[in-house]
C-alpha cells in the first residue's frame, strides 16, 4: 500500500470519515434526547399518580416536604414538555442519523469496491459524484437541525473515527 495524501481517492476516505463522524454525533445526540425525554416520561408518571402519592413515606414531615417539591418539579416539566418538543426533536434527529448511516454505507461500498478493484476509475469516481450530491441534499433537507454539534462531541467522534479507520485501512491506487 502506497501512502500518497495527494491521490484523488483520499476525497473519497475523508468524505467517507466525515459521513461516519456525522453518523456518531447525530447518534449521541439522539440518544442523548431519547435519555432526557425517557426520563422526563417516567418522572412524570411516578410524581403525577395518585398512587404514588399514598405511600406512607410522604405523610412524613420529610416526605411531605420532598413531596411538595417534586410536586414543582413535575409542573415545570409538564410546562417545559410542550416547549422543549422533544419527541419532534428526536424524529428529526433520527432522521439525520439514519440519513448519514445510510451514506455512511455506501461509501463504506465505494470503498471496498476501490480496494478489491485496485483503482481509482471513471465508475468509482461517478459513484463517489452520486455519494456527494446525496451529502448535499441531507444537508439541504436538514438544514434546520439545531445546529452544529458542540466542539467536543466532534473531537471525541473524530478519534474515533481516526481508530476505526486509521489512514492505512485504505487502498490508494497506484495511477492517478
Amino acid at each position: 500500500m502506497k501512502d500518497n495524501t495527494d491521490h484523488p481517492v483520499w476525497d473519497v476516505y475523508n468524505e467517507f470519515r466525515t459521513a461516519r463522524i456525522n453518523v456518531l454525533c447525530y447518534s449521541y445526540q439522539l440518544k442523548i434526547l431519547t435519555r432526557i425525554n425517557t426520563t422526563m416520561e417516567i418522572f412524570l408518571a411516578i410524581f403525577t399518580s395518585s398512587t404514588i402519592a399514598s405511600i406512607w413515606f410522604w405523610k412524613t414531615n420529610i416526605g411531605q416536604y420532598a413531596w411538595q417539591v417534586f410536586g414543582i418539579l413535575s409542573a415545570i416539566l409538564a410546562i417545559l414538555k410542550p416547549i422543549l418538543n422533544l419527541t419532534d426533536r428526536i424524529k428529526k434527529k433520527s432522521e439525520i442519523a439514519s440519513a448519514y448511516r445510510e451514506l455512511d454505507q455506501d461509501f463504506l461500498r465505494l470503498k471496498i469496491m476501490i480496494n478489491q478493484e485496485k483503482k481509482y476509475n471513471k465508475v468509482s469516481k461517478k459513484e463517489f459524484e452520486t455519494l456527494l450530491k446525496k451529502k448535499s441534499e441531507i444537508i439541504s433537507r436538514y438544514k434546520d437541525d439545531g445546529g452544529p454539534p458542540c466542539k467536543r462531541l466532534i473531537n471525541k467522534c473524530f478519534k474515533q473515527v481516526q481508530n476505526e479507520l486509521p489512514a492505512n485501512n485504505f487502498y490508494i491506487p497506484e495511477e492517478v
